[in-house]
């Protein structure tokens, strides 16, 4: 089980372990999900899960300030303004839970 525990949500068919997984975080990130926290501020959707992703990542790796310049370069100012302020409160609100807090119901604990 302590080898499964290290592979991707220990599922044996995938071979990277989630350490292997998070190595350039902030390359997958830029690609991946800023576009779509990008898309829900500019249209006005809910912002709060591709912002929580970015805030987990953040407060993972103890990146702070620097690695969000980077990943909200070349955005419009308006928009990156925002992008910000929905990752900074994620960092918030993640900052305020518990150690093994589970934030909604029905979520599967290992």
């Amino acid at each position: 089980m302590e080898q499964n525990a290290r592979v991707s949500f220990a599922n044996p068919r995938i071979r990277h372990a989630l350490a292997q997984i998070a190595l350039d975080g902030e390359i997958k990130l830029r690609h991946r999900v800023v576009p779509v926290l990008a898309h829900a501020v500019r249209t006005g959707g809910s912002a709060s899960a591709p912002a929580s992703a970015i805030a987990a990542w953040m407060r993972w790796s103890g990146a702070s300030g620097h690695p969000l310049d980077t990943l909200l370069t070349g955005h419009d100012a308006d928009v990156a303004a925002a992008m910000r302020a929905a990752i900074e409160h994620e960092i918030r609100r993640l900052g305020e839970m518990s150690a093994g807090a589970v934030p909604r119901a029905g979520a599967v604990r290992s």
